[in-house]
């Protein structure tokens, strides 16, 4: 068995699940389904027009350990694209421009630029690499990066100096440093965090990028403080009432749908990203990009009762 046989076999388990999905849920079913509920949810025509109304959603996301020198640093984070699905060019660029405008410090982008293609890899890369922030745009590829073609996203992500897979850079600020690193796409590729953070000191506090929310509960030993995650789209479809049972071939842990999570000691964000995936649609269900503002994790106030 060779060394990428387990990998290649957890992917194709990977494609069969969302074949199968595929099949119980087809268009017909969620389109019906909105139908039936629009009239007494919202408008029937937002279910449409939801793609295209992106939020920018300012999020406090606590740090344990984090330096008191970045305290409010604040990083823009960008997933899910899928462009040549239901974004085009002109769209992405007023999304880079748009995240350009909001002055951060850093860019975070967490995979899923392409729906598919070569020509889709190549058309999404050059207008990605016009993103600006203070100290820089950092990457991880996510499952259809590697799915459209492995090589060329690899190449496109080397080339485009964003790269942080498997690998950490440091930033500095004020004499004190925060590292961000990068994880593999969990059903394509190794996760590699320790590879990652290897050689970072223990006390420096750590954010890692990765495209699935599950990375976090993955068994590795290099501690992370914060991971930034996308994959999910926030469910996409969200009908008041109905469980999201479609996100069950998305992650494991369906809790991490969208929004703030604490794992253990670390942070967990999962942006609802920006494009769409199998339909054209988002319901409930914004797109978003997430402006995250590092904060100190405060301590746990003890009672007063138990402090005497």
């Amino acid at each position: 068995m060779t060394e990428t046989s387990p990998r290649r076999q957890r992917k194709r388990r990977h494609v069969k699940r969302l074949r199968k999905a595929k099949r119980a849920i087809t268009r017909r079913k969620l389109l019906a389904g909105m139908a039936a509920t629009a009239g007494t949810l919202v408008p029937a025509t937002y279910a449409v027009s939801a793609p295209y109304r992106f939020e920018i959603n300012t999020v406090d996301v606590p740090v344990k350990g984090l330096p008191p020198q970045f305290d409010g640093f604040r990083i823009a984070h960008l997933t899910d694209i899928h462009y040549g699905f239901d974004i085009d060019t002109e769209r992405l660029r007023d999304i880079v421009a748009t995240v350009n405008a909001l002055d951060v410090d850093a860019v975070a982008l967490t995979g899923d630029y392409a729906d598919h293609g070569r020509e889709n890899i190549d058309g999404v890369w050059p207008e990605l690499m016009e993103l600006e922030a203070r100290h820089g745009t950092y990457a991880v590829l996510g499952n259809h990066d590697h799915w459209a073609d492995e090589a060329l996203s690899l190449e496109w992500l080397s080339k485009s100096g964003f790269s942080l897979r498997h690998s950490a850079r440091a930033v500095e600020q004020d004499g004190a440093r925060l590292w961000l690193g990068g994880a593999g796409s969990l059903w394509s590729d190794h996760v590699g965090i320790d590879k990652a953070f290897e050689g970072v000191p223990e006390e420096e506090c750590r954010v890692c990028l990765a495209h699935y929310p599950d990375t976090i509960d993955e068994a590795y030993r290099q501690r992370v403080d914060v991971m930034l995650a996308g994959h999910t789209h926030g469910g996409q479809i969200d009908l008041p009432g109905v469980p999201k049972f479609w996100m069950k071939n998305a992650v494991r842990n369906r809790e991490y749908t969208a929004g703030l999570y604490k794992a253990g000691d670390a942070s967990l964000y999962v942006s609802r990203g920006i494009g769409c995936y199998f339909v054209p649609v988002r319901f409930n269900c914004p797109p978003e990009i997430a402006v995250l503002r590092l904060r100190p994790e405060m301590p746990a106030l003890v009672p007063a009762a138990e402090a005497a």
